[in-house]
């Protein structure tokens, strides 16, 4: 399907809760899920909206128990975590997406918004971002 269809047709909230349930039950494996989901969306081009997908990614991030992670999505804990998370991004300042912190080694936090300042964000952390296709390549 090409982006278009895809953002008048679909939503991400099931994969947004997803990460949230994964922060529930083992906060140790949220950030590899994030990841493996915005790989799949956005480099693989593979949906991101199904339970077969949630399970394909959980399964390939090594979380313990997949189809429990992937049932608690409705929950009124995950649904909390959601408001959690949200709450904080708002509070810190956010006002779009992608937001993201970058907690410097002094304490500072540094905020920006925009995929187009990753290559600031890079040179901050201390590491060259070299762009977002070339780990297609």
């Amino acid at each position: 399907q090409d982006f278009l269809t895809i953002i008048q047709t679909k939503s991400s909230i099931n994969a947004d809760r997803l990460i949230c349930a994964v922060q529930l039950a083992q906060p140790e494996k949220a950030e590899a899920v994030a990841r493996a989901l915005f790989r799949r969306f956005w480099v693989d081009r593979a949906d991101i909206f199904e339970e077969k997908d949630f399970l394909e990614v959980l399964s390939a991030c090594g979380v313990s128990d997949p189809s429990a992670i992937v049932s608690s999505i409705s929950s009124e804990a995950v649904k909390g975590k959601m408001k959690e998370n949200t709450d904080e991004a708002v509070e810190s300042g956010c006002f779009g997406a992608p937001w993201t912190v970058l907690t410097l080694e002094n304490g500072r936090k540094e905020k920006f918004f925009g995929s187009d300042r990753l290559h600031i964000i890079g040179h901050m952390m201390g590491q060259k971002f070299d762009g977002p296709l070339v780990a297609s390549l």
